[in-house]
């Protein structure tokens, strides 16, 4: 029942409001499915030392069904110092510790990001408007540091998504896959996907596009233009057409651990 849910701390749209943690964690254990412990729909600023610890006791999502995040972000959000961890122990494939959704932006100007046992920041795309995330400093920590997810199979729906990171560290901990950057649609169009990768960014993982994304992306949507790509497999596409995968990605910058 939806009178069952934990409550969540909510920004109304419309509405500016700066968090200042100043070294204290606020926290919250649920074990109810289909939550988020804070949901901004207008301007949130972090700022400070302190900590968003959230953490989800119940039953792991085997698809993408019922998402556990510490933060959906629908509005505007800039991390400027405290680390937002979604603490969960055991995997879940809807678990994430910042969730950010279409007509959002995201700005990670400092702080850090964890979810250890899933993917730290997911870029979903439930509709049609652009979502947009810019990383200057910080360090995103996961088994994917960050998702750009078009979920839908609808290949008539192409918004427009922007990865921008120049600077901070992006890790993933998972020796498999290794994804520090995952670009994957479910059927729709990645024709306005474009991630960027350039100046002191440090991706401590590997920046992948699946094949589908692959397909309809633009010529040069992945650009990497500096920073260090230190992963497995370095910048790859699942795509079996070569000569597409090759022009999606466009590398003129960077150091690789991997050619």
């Amino acid at each position: 029942k939806a009178s069952d849910a934990p409550a969540s701390l909510i920004i109304p749209a419309k509405k500016t409001v700066v968090l200042n943690l100043n070294g204290y964690t606020l926290s919250q254990t649920v074990d109810y499915a289909g939550h988020s412990m804070i949901v901004n729909n207008g301007a949130l600023t972090l700022k400070g030392e302190g900590t968003v610890r959230y953490t989800y006791n119940g039953t792991p999502d085997s698809s993408y069904g019922k998402g556990n995040q510490a933060i959906s972000n629908f509005g505007t959000l800039v991390l400027d110092g405290p680390t937002v961890e979604n603490a969960t122990e055991k995997m879940s494939h809807a678990l994430f510790a910042i969730d950010t959704r279409e007509g959002a932006i995201f700005n990670v100007v400092d702080g850090a990001v964890l979810c250890a046992n899933a993917t730290a920041v997911r870029m979903g795309q439930f509709g049609a408007d652009a979502n947009e995330m810019t990383v200057e400093d910080g360090h995103i920590y996961g088994n994917r540091a960050v998702q750009v997810h078009l979920p839908s199979s609808s290949a008539t729906v192409n918004p427009v998504m922007t990865l921008n990171v120049q600077g901070g560290v992006l890790e993933s901990n998972d020796e498999t896959y290794n994804i520090g950057v995952y670009v994957i649609s479910n059927g729709q169009s990645a024709e306005n996907v474009t991630v960027q990768i350039g100046g002191e960014a440090e991706i401590k993982g590997s920046v992948l596009v699946n094949a589908v994304a692959t397909d309809t992306m633009n010529d040069a949507a992945v650009q990497i233009t500096g920073g260090t790509i230190d992963g497995i497999y370095g910048v790859y596409s699942y795509s079996t057409d070569a000569a597409k995968a090759d022009a999606v990605i466009s590398v003129t910058g960077g150091a690789f651990a991997v050619e």
